[in-house]
């Protein structure tokens, strides 16, 4: 993301502005990965997830000193799970079902590393279990185990050190309240573990613990997954639509009922997402459509909709007076977005300060994190036209971006969690050379070239 452009003797006098790259949450707290790659965190800290040596909570956002650069994170119930810049994992926190993988059931107060687990590229937490993904394909689970989520097939109550799932083909993960979802190279979506609410979209309402034995039906071309707090799951599909199945109690199916879809439904009158959130949370569905806007659904006592209201709804509404946002996250009963300037908006309960602005004072429409990595990032200039063409789109991640009607300074590629994943050099954001995303995985990407006017940014969809 870039830095705005300032007077030099102004850029002298002042630190180094840093930019947010990439938020996260856990049950009652929040989480953000700064330019420079450390993690920060506020809100509860009751069980030692900050991993900075105390149990103390804060409602503004604090640096965890010694973990060195993070990459990825995601938080469960009461632990966190890092991916750390040499493809290493470390957990900390609540340990009562063996969630942070090192062989005990120990809490820690200070991040652990997880033996035997490299060449990790991507993380997730449920509630009390963990899972990596490693650059070889292959998947590896540990924690919580009642359900069979942890898709090995054994049947203890948990696991206390990674265990590789046998399945190939696996490009994200998932992990909800006892049950797993994975999302293959294939666009399918597969799961396992609890499914006493039809939250893995099988059409039936039983539980496996067999990762091949249960496939959502009906779902093709799928770029992203999340899965519940609460018994419930979503996907996103490469045409931009949002499509949900399981518990429905607060109408987070966003169809306009309360009746639960055993099945993958899409939601009515929600087109063009870009993004749906990485975790969502008791009762709530947050989505970012390309332009910038977030839509919410479901659960609302605490005012984690963010439209200003206390009301469930059981139909996308727009977050109130939020635009530019590249990422969200959903907590328990609170929600965090991520703007494309760098900021941090937070809205919903905050009786453990997981709003971050400083007070425990529930909102429920956004308000800024304080203390967080602050930077003017990649805003897009007002009324700058958007005339980014990419060809093919989609692609198997080799396009070309069209001639430019005017010069470009830099230009980069992020993936739907707002994380950068490359730059542009000059050739490639003149059209003369393709831009090649390499063995990244298939799904939505956001390429944003920067002239003299502001950003130009469009949607890719690699398959």
């Amino acid at each position: 993301m870039r830095k705005q452009l300032l007077p030099l003797f102004f850029v002298l006098s002042l630190p180094a502005a840093l930019n947010a790259q990439q938020i996260a949450t856990g049950a009652y707290w929040s989480m953000a990965i700064c330019e420079d790659q450390e993690l920060q965190v506020w809100g509860s800290n009751i069980y030692g997830q900050f991993g900075d040596g105390t149990n103390n909570s804060t409602n503004t956002a604090i640096i965890i000193p010694g973990l060195g650069p993070v990459l990825d994170m995601q938080g469960g119930y009461g632990h966190t799970v890092a991916l750390a810049a040499d493809s290493t994992v470390w957990c900390w926190g609540r340990n009562d079902f063996g969630g942070l993988g090192y062989g005990t059931t120990q809490g820690s107060f200070i991040p652990q590393q997880v033996a035997n687990l490299n060449g990790v590229v991507a993380v997730a937490a449920g509630d009390m279990s963990s899972a990596a993904l490693k650059a070889d394909g292959t998947l590896w689970t540990w924690g919580w185990n009642n359900y069979g989520q942890s898709g090995t097939g054994i049947t203890a109550n948990y696991l206390a050190e990674p265990t590789m799932v046998d399945m190939t083909g696996i490009t994200s993960m998932a992990l909800g309240a006892g049950y797993m979802l994975v999302l293959r190279n294939d666009g399918s979506v597969w799961g396992w573990g609890l499914n006493d609410r039809s939250q893995l979209g099988a059409g039936i309402n039983a539980s496996t613990t067999y990762p091949d034995s249960v496939q959502a039906v009906g779902l093709t071309q799928v770029v992203a997954i999340t899965a519940s707090r609460y018994y419930f799951s979503a996907a996103l599909r490469a045409d931009g639509s949002v499509w949900t199945w399981g518990d429905n109690m607060w109408g987070q199916m966003g169809n306009g009922t309360t009746d639960r879809n055993h099945v993958p439904a899409q939601v009515p009158g929600l087109s063009d997402i870009v993004a749906i959130a990485d975790q969502i949370g008791q009762g709530h569905i947050c989505a970012v459509r390309n332009d910038g806007t977030v839509w919410t659904w479901g659960y609302n006592l605490k005012g984690q909709l963010g439209n200003g209201t206390n009301t469930d709804s059981n139909v996308p509404v727009q977050v109130s007076g939020l635009d530019d946002v590249v990422a969200v996250s959903c907590g328990m009963e609170h929600t965090l977005a991520l703007k494309a300037d760098g900021t941090a908006w937070a809205w919903g309960r905050n009786a453990s300060g997981e709003l971050g602005d400083g007070t425990i004072i529930n909102s429920n429409v956004p308000v800024p994190v304080s203390g967080i990595c602050t930077a003017t990032g990649v805003a897009e200039a007002s009324g700058l036209a958007r005339p980014l063409t990419v060809t093919p789109n989609p692609s198997d991640g080799h396009f070309r971006l069209s001639t430019l009607p005017w010069p470009a300074l830099r230009g980069a590629i992020h993936n739907a969690l707002g994380a950068k994943v490359m730059d542009l050099n000059t050739a490639q954001m003149s059209g003369a050379e393709t831009i090649a995303l390499g063995d990244r995985p298939a799904g939505v990407y956001l390429l944003r070239v920067e002239s003299g006017l502001g950003t130009a940014t469009t949607r890719i969809v690699v398959q």
